[in-house]
């Protein structure tokens, strides 16, 4: 809560933020463990914020695969991770609000919810 009421971030870098938020934990080390790339990974979210076409490419290049647009729900673009998710955070995938508590899940995490 500290960091909220200075407007700093939890982590070093805002990269290692993201991973952070994904975590039910508030422990960066699990969060990375859980939600970091390594070489097992089979699926990707790439977040970016405003970055030219160009640069865009350029990050895509780095990626092997496919990219698919996140237009629709969260469970139907996790590429059959959407299980292991909710189990990282107790939820059940198959209850129509899974995304809305997942979201609020990730929200509230530093305020002891």
């Amino acid at each position: 809560m500290v960091y909220r009421a200075n407007d700093s971030l939890r982590t070093r870098h805002v990269h290692s933020e993201f991973v952070y938020c994904l975590s039910p934990s508030t422990s960066i080390g699990e969060a990375v463990t859980t939600f970091g790339v390594s070489e097992k990974t089979t699926s990707l979210l790439l977040l970016t914020f405003d970055v030219d076409p160009i640069s865009f490419e350029r990050m895509l290049q780095l990626v092997e695969g496919a990219a698919a647009p996140l237009d629709s729900t969260l469970a139907e673009n996790a590429d059959g991770n959407a299980a292991q998710l909710a189990g990282v955070f107790g939820l059940d995938p198959d209850d129509p609000e899974f995304e809305s508590r997942l979201l609020m899940r990730i929200a509230l995490k530093d305020c002891g919810a």
